[in-house]
């Protein structure tokens, strides 16, 4: 049996397989793993190895027919024509069950019923794909379309795998099973983290688009990140300079960067994770930074204690601090250690602004973090999707987060786009459980208003007015919380009673709030709680001091108010998983 060693072209992989090798060999050898009928017959002439060291016997014109890749293997010179008795034996590139499952569908024998998984199916679906084999591909989607059809946790898990392997059939199918008016947060409540591996929020911001609109998309549109552009390969560039010369021992050593602003007396150095050695002022850096202090004391402390002497007492004081901190993020921090106020230079984006904020608060910066913390607010409102981002990628940062998540509600969330959506800065799972966030808080203020506004609108003869314009989605939570109501016929002038009544119960209403005012005791809140604007509208209503035709109106106007009055209460009782 001759034995060819070949790797097979992975999806989107640039490599190619190298020249294969071939050694004649028994094909009853002692320690084969033979795989079950048919594949075990000793009249065959290819022999594929598992990775898993199980050896297929198949035929090769069967092999030929089924794998463009596996055609030109076997088609090579160098492995015809083959001594009688031995074989060509090929490394196939995956375990036994899915060469099985492969061989199977290309074989025309009886296919069988198999219940496989959806992880099954897209490890069978990857490996036909690297061999090009265009029968298996399409029985393999057809069954993963079946198993999405199963329910929204299976579609979504195909969606995911599909996107992966960058095919967009198989990911519409699969996402057009999601088509619903539910949220997805019960989907993925039965999915690991490990199912959102390698996708991005631009796969989910696409997902949530083709949902929205039922699949009714322009010919552009793909539930795919375009392909990044490759890049030419640069020229090698030779430096001729007359350093070339010089040798090593004679180069200049680079003198440790000296932090902007910190002053003329350099005594420390603050060393960064990456090994750059930064030139501060002790002071400077130990009157901005607790943690700072707090070493050097300790360090001094543990030198007196070991009974050194020496005739400087300077020279006990430690010389420079090893901090966890990039090099990045504290040459800014540095700066602010030794400047003031308004000369401060902050960061202008929510993910530099947080870095050093989390620096600030490991190093005990307080009044630097101070200022931070209030700068990020102020950022994070004015774009809660990118400091959102920021949130969940900076360890410990889970609360800013759910903050940001917070701000976010007053955003379209489906029509804001970053660049940076389709890189490894924004994953997928983040931005799920955003979105289901931002739909949960949205569905809860749009159920408050409706159950204030249809009675109103029943009452009242009319059909309930369409809070949104276009597609629900595509608007911000603050906009569902629409106060507009249905108009009200004009009320005839013979319905209209006169006004000296309510006049009468106004005047008394605030004659009362007038003793209250003059009565102010222990439990003046509970009292002054009644004097609130929207509580008189209410009372007003309560009592029918309006005329007759607009008595409804205003009863369904005061309903509508308090909804909106409990849309805070209810969204603070949502939660954001992180």
């Amino acid at each position: 049996m001759s034995s060819a060693s070949f790797s097979p072209i992975l999806p989107f992989s640039r490599s190619r397989p190298t020249d294969c090798q071939r050694e004649a060999t028994p094909m009853d050898s002692p320690f084969q793993v033979l795989a079950s009928h048919p594949f075990n017959r000793p009249d065959a002439d290819v022999v594929l190895q598992s990775t898993d060291g199980v050896e297929f016997r198949v035929r090769s014109h069967i092999l030929v027919e089924a794998s463009p890749v596996l055609e030109r293997v076997i088609s090579e010179p160098s492995h015809l024509p083959r001594a009688g008795g031995a074989a060509l034996a090929i490394n196939f590139d995956a375990d036994s069950s899915t060469l099985d499952a492969l061989l199977r569908m290309c074989y025309p024998i009886r296919k069988g019923r198999v219940a496989r998984a959806v992880d099954e199916c897209l490890s069978a679906l990857r490996t036909a794909m690297a061999y090009e084999m265009e029968l298996p591909v399409e029985a393999l989607e057809d069954e993963l379309v079946a198993v999405a059809r199963r329910g929204a946790p299976h579609a979504l898990k195909v969606w995911a795998g599909a996107c992966r392997l960058r095919l967009e059939s198989l990911a519409r199918r699969a996402a057009e099973c999601l088509f619903g008016d539910g949220p997805l947060d019960v989907a993925l409540g039965s999915l690991a983290p490990a199912d959102f591996d390698g996708l991005t929020a631009g796969d989910v911001f696409r997902l949530r688009k083709y949902r929205r609109v039922r699949g009714q998309v322009g010919p552009d549109f793909s539930l795919l990140p375009p392909l990044p552009p490759l890049q030419a390969a640069m020229p090698l560039e030779i430096d001729v300079s007359p350093e070339m010369d010089v040798p090593p021992e004679q180069w200049p050593v680079d003198e440790d960067p000296i932090v902007p602003g910190m002053g003329p007396h350099l005594d420390f150095r603050c060393v960064s994770s990456d090994g750059v050695r930064f030139a501060v002022n002790r002071e400077a850096v130990s009157n901005a930074s607790a943690y700072i202090k707090h070493v050097i004391s300790e360090s001094l402390e543990r030198t007196c204690a070991s009974g050194k002497k020496m005739k400087n007492s300077r020279l006990l004081i430690p010389s420079s601090i090893s901090l966890e901190e990039t090099s990045t993020v504290l040459s800014p921090l540095l700066s602010l250690c030794c400047s003031q106020g308004e000369s401060r230079n902050y960061p202008t984006t929510p993910a530099e602004l947080l870095s050093l904020l989390s620096a600030a608060e490991r190093l005990s910066m307080n009044a630097i973090a101070q200022d931070l913390r209030a700068r990020w607010d102020v950022i994070a409102k004015e774009n809660p999707l990118r400091a959102y981002f920021s949130a969940v990628r900076e360890r410990g940062q889970e609360e800013r987060a759910r903050l940001a998540a917070r701000y976010a509600l007053g955003i379209a969330l489906d029509q804001q786009y970053l660049p940076e959506m389709d890189t490894e800065q924004c994953p997928a799972l983040p931005y799920l459980r955003l979105a289901n966030y931002y739909d949960a808080c949205r569905g809860a203020a749009k159920n408050l208003l409706a159950a204030a506004c249809h009675p109103t609108a029943a009452s009242l003869g009319t059909q309930p007015r369409q809070v949104e314009a276009k597609p629900a989605s595509v608007l911000p939570v603050a906009a569902v919380v629409d106060m507009s109501v249905p108009r009200a016929a004009p009320v005839p002038a013979t319905t209209v009673s006169s006004p000296d009544s309510g006049v009468l119960w106004l005047s008394t209403f605030v004659s009362g709030l007038s003793g209250q005012i003059d009565n102010l005791g222990p439990e003046c809140g509970g009292l002054m709680s009644s004097g609130k604007p929207e509580h008189l509208f209410e009372q007003a209503a309560a009592q029918g001091r309006w005329c007759p035709s607009c008595d409804k109106l205003a009863q369904g106007l005061s309903r509508v108010g308090r909804a909106l009055r409990l849309i805070p209460t209810t969204i603070d009782s949502i939660s954001l998983e992180l």
